[in-house]
């Protein structure tokens, strides 16, 4: 049977630049965990594998925790990221985020060579990962990667959920989308059957219609999957609030959304802790920290749901 959900939490708000912030008690009490943990962000050396500019980062704490692993959108870094991953790691996520290109280097990637890197960096995590956390800190992936992506990452997230084999270590346990875009405008063949979740924005300027979220949730084809839009959010609002000279141009030829980026990123972590804890927590079609945070969410985003669930 399908459940369809709606629940909308519009409101007509003034232009506001810095409405009153989501504190972290609020986040976290919403999403089920406790205290926030401290964060360390782990300087990989050259003989680890890893590009540079990766981002890795683990809560300090002792205990085992799932793994995220994050791609970027188009001709942005890793770490113009860190600020709304730090807010996901602080609640108990192992975050990884590679580097799939260098920004000045976009006329020579491609979807394809994108979608390599990220699927070797999932093996790596299976491999490497556990060696270069904090003693007393265990990467759980006995169920397997969540993996994520903003804009076009959004895209190579859904490619490397498709293309993994079942038996292929580690497996995919979900997948979350930032307002992805595709990069095509015809047809294409892509699908995912994981748990997934969908979040969306307005800004067709930088996601187009046709190529953004709505494309993107129908083709989840899982026994769960949500779809969150926030109509008073932007396209790039979960970037850091200081970006560096290239990334500060890509944000700035999309939408200026309304609500600051830090309220935006305190969102959006809240949102994907949520949606990971659900998917640790061992019950099937489990939404309960989800639908919690979901319905303490502010009116000034604009929020819109859906969630289809096969039972």
């Amino acid at each position: 049977m399908n459940h369809l959900l709606a629940i909308c939490m519009v409101c007509s708000i003034s232009a506001v630049a810095h409405p009153v912030q989501l504190s972290d008690s609020d986040v976290l009490a919403a999403t089920g965990v406790n205290v926030p943990l401290t964060v360390e962000r782990v300087s990989l050396p050259r003989n680890s594998g890893r590009d540079s500019r990766d981002v890795l980062l683990t809560p300090r704490e002792v205990g085992t925790y799932p793994v995220l692993v994050f791609h970027h959108g188009t001709m942005l870094l890793a770490g113009d990221y860190i600020e709304l991953l730090t807010n996901v790691a602080k609640a108990g996520v192992v975050v990884l985020a590679p580097q799939l290109y260098s920004p000045l280097a976009l006329v020579t990637t491609s979807v394809q060579k994108e979608q390599e890197r990220a699927m070797e960096s999932q093996r790596w995590a299976a491999v490497k990962l556990q060696d270069y956390l904090p003693k007393g800190v265990r990467a759980d992936l006995s169920h397997g990667v969540i993996v994520a992506g903003h804009s076009r990452g959004g895209l190579i997230a859904l490619l490397t959920a498709q293309e993994r084999s079942p038996d292929e270590d580690p497996p995919v346990r979900g997948v979350i989308f930032l307002d992805p875009v595709d990069t095509k405008s015809e047809p294409r063949y892509f699908y995912t059957r994981k748990p997934a979740l969908v979040f969306g924005t307005d800004d067709e300027k930088c996601a187009p219609k046709g190529l953004n979220h709505v494309k993107f949730f129908q083709q989840c084809h899982a026994d769960s999957a949500w779809h969150v839009v926030a109509h008073k959010v932007a396209h790039m609002d979960l970037l850091n609030s200081q970006l560096g000279w290239l990334s500060s141009i890509c944000a700035s030829v999309c939408k200026t959304g309304v609500n600051s980026r830090e309220y935006v990123r305190d969102f959006l972590g809240g949102l994907l802790v949520s949606f990971v804890r659900d998917l640790h927590s061992g019950i099937r079609h489990d939404s309960s920290h989800l639908t919690r945070f979901l319905s303490a969410t502010p009116a000034t985003l604009g929020v819109v749901v859906e969630n289809r669930t096969n039972v």
